[in-house]
């Protein structure tokens, strides 16, 4: 994922935002209004780190991304997917 494709991604009306992190044991499915999920983390990890600690995927939702990247939801109280 690109810093546009991030922005217009979060900025959407649909979709979640999952982070596989190299030092986690399992993607995460964040909504995109999750405190998790900012563009100055985008940039450290993907940009200035060059994707070499994780990634950043878009999928419509968290079943898909539970499906197709073994993407738990996250957890935090402020994240929509956790009842935030």
């Amino acid at each position: 994922m690109t810093l546009p494709q991030f922005r217009e991604r979060v900025a959407g009306s649909f979709g979640v935002i999952v982070i596989q992190d190299a030092a986690g044991d399992q993607p995460i499915a964040h909504h995109r209004e999750c405190p998790f999920i900012r563009e100055e983390l985008f940039v450290e990890k993907i940009i200035d780190g060059a994707a070499h600690n994780g990634h950043y995927y878009w999928v419509k939702n968290s079943r898909i991304a539970a499906d197709l990247l073994g993407a738990r939801r996250c957890k935090h109280s402020g994240d929509k997917l956790a009842g935030g």
